[in-house]
């Protein structure tokens, strides 16, 4: 008898010609993340060090950026009512012969639709390549 895995996040790939470092620019300040993800974040405002003040219509809500530049990982975590971290995990790599390859794995909200949360996911992503390569030009 096999047990099927209930989804609980989605994880999409883009590929671009933006190098590696033009991309985690834009992801190290989030105060840019109304720019390539406007579902997400109307306004982003630093709160203290590490942690961002996100608005998106009526709702306030902290985030936490971990930004591992060695290792090319960004990850913007929420914390539930449950104490535990949730949120965006963001993966930078270098695509042999030139650009990069980025890895978005973002949770899936309870009752969501894993199509739409999919569709949103890769727009972000196509979004935030597409200002990686105009800052490159």
């Amino acid at each position: 008898m096999s047990e099927q895995a209930v989804s609980r996040t989605i994880t999409q790939t883009v590929e671009t010609e933006a190098a590696p470092n033009s991309i985690l620019t834009i992801l190290e300040d989030p105060k840019r993340i109304p720019e390539w993800a406007p579902v997400f974040a109307e306004k982003v405002e630093r709160d203290r060090a590490n942690t961002y003040r996100v608005t998106k219509g009526e709702t306030v809500f902290s985030v936490e950026a971990v930004i591992e530049r060695a290792s090319r990982t960004v990850d913007y975590l929420r914390c539930t009512g449950a104490g535990e971290k949730v949120g965006a995990h963001i993966r930078v790599l270098p695509r042999p012969g030139g650009g990069s390859v980025v890895v978005m794995t973002l949770p899936l909200p309870p009752g969501g639709n894993a199509e739409q949360v999919g569709a949103v996911l890769g727009e972000e992503l196509q979004t935030l390549t597409r200002l990686a390569v105009q800052k490159q030009a």
